[in-house]
C-alpha cells in the first residue's frame, strides 16, 4: 500500500520545538513507508485504519539487547532468533541490535558469520536486526564488570580486520586507553561503527 493513514490517540514529538504531546484524537499518514504527516483530529481524507482503544507510539529502537526469552544472541541458533525477533514487539521494541558481549575474537567474528548467515531467513512481521553491537573484547580490566578478565584484549588491526569482515559490526563498545585504541577507532568509524566509550578506567 503506497498511502495509509491511522486514526487513534497518538503520541507525537513536534521536531520544531521537541516537545511530546498525545493527540487525541490524532492520526497519522504513512506513505511509501515513511511518516508524511502527523495531526490532531480526524484526517481529511478519512483513514484506512481507525484504533478504538490503546495509544500510537513511536517503537523502541534498543541499542543493547544481549538476550531474550531465555536466549543469548551469541550463541542463539536459528529458533531462538526467531523467538527473539517475533517477542520483542510485545515490548514495543521495533528494531534493535543483539549485543555480543566479551569473547576471544575468533568467537565473536564465529558469530557474527552465523548471525550473517541467519538474518535473510528471519520473519519479516518481527522486530528489524539493525547490525551487531559488540560489547567488548575491548575493555578495561579494572572496569570490566561481568565481562570476563581472560578475554579482555587490545584492539589490534588484525582484530579490528576480522570483526569488520562480515559488516554486521554498527556499534562497538571500548575502553579507548587500551594500546592501539585510537588507530582502532579510526579504522572502525571509516567503516561506519559507531564507537561508544564504556567499560573504561580513561580520564576525561
Amino acid at each position: 500500500m503506497a498511502s495509509l493513514t491511522i486514526t487513534a490517540n497518538a503520541v507525537v514529538t513536534s521536531p520544531g520545538d521537541g516537545i511530546t504531546r498525545v493527540l487525541s484524537p490524532g492520526y497519522v499518514r504513512i506513505a511509501k513507508g515513511v511518516i508524511a504527516e502527523v495531526g490532531a483530529g480526524l484526517p481529511p481524507d478519512g483513514a484506512d485504519v481507525v484504533l478504538e482503544d490503546g495509544m500510537l507510539a513511536p517503537g523502541l529502537v534498543d541499542l543493547q539487547v544481549n538476550g531474550y526469552f531465555g536466549h543469548d544472541m551469541v550463541d542463539a541458533g536459528e529458533s531462538a532468533w526467531h523467538t527473539v525477533v517475533r517477542g520483542l514487539p510485545r515490548t514495543g521494541v521495533t528494531s534493535f541490535l543483539p549485543t555480543f558481549i566479551t569473547a576471544p575474537v575468533e568467537v565473536q567474528a564465529e558469530a557474527l558469520r552465523r548471525t550473517r548467515d541467519l538474518l535473510p531467513g528471519l520473519p519479516e512481521e518481527g522486530t528489524r536486526v539493525l547490525g551487531v553491537h559488540l560489547e567488548g573484547p575491548f575493555l578495561s580490566e579494572k572496569r570490566k564488570g561481568a565481562h570476563n578478565a581472560g578475554f579482555l584484549t587490545d584492539p589490534t588491526p588484525e582484530a579490528i580486520a576480522t570483526l569488520l569482515e562480515t559488516g554486521l559490526v554498527k556499534l562497538i563498545t571500548l575502553a579507548p586507553e587500551r594500546n592501539g585504541a585510537l588507530d582502532a577507532i579510526r579504522t572502525l568509524t571509516e567503516n561506519g561503527v559507531l564507537v561508544s566509550v564504556g567499560h573504561s578506567d580513561a580520564t576525561a
